[in-house]
């Protein structure tokens, strides 16, 4: 498990994923759902935060458009994000910190 805490609190969401691959898919249970989309989102809001809003919606449209379904409110509400100059001007994101400070 250290393998995995390292890679994602290291911020290497892909490696994350294809490791988590190993043992559980997305569909697998709820749980292994809501890991593979909260890593997702990590992606996400990362890319936001890097002003790569081209990579961004890329992820949401192409990663994260699995889990829209029955979630359509939490969908919008990233899709949101990506009109946001800074995502912590968003009242949910404002107490997060930058990539930097989290990774550490």
């Amino acid at each position: 498990m250290n393998y995995f805490e390292d890679t994602v609190h290291s911020g290497k969401w892909d490696e994350a994923e294809r490791y988590l691959s190993g043992f559980t898919k997305f569909d697998d249970n709820r749980y292994s759902t809501n890991i593979y989309f909260w890593i997702r989102k990590q992606n996400f809001l990362e890319a936001i935060d890097n002003n790569c809003h081209a990579k961004a919606l890329d992820i949401l449209m192409k990663v994260l458009k699995v889990f829209a379904e029955g979630n359509e409110e939490r969908f919008k509400e990233m899709h949101l994000l990506l009109t946001f100059e800074n995502i912590r001007d968003h009242k949910a994101l404002s107490m997060c910190g930058d990539i930097m400070s989290t990774n550490n």
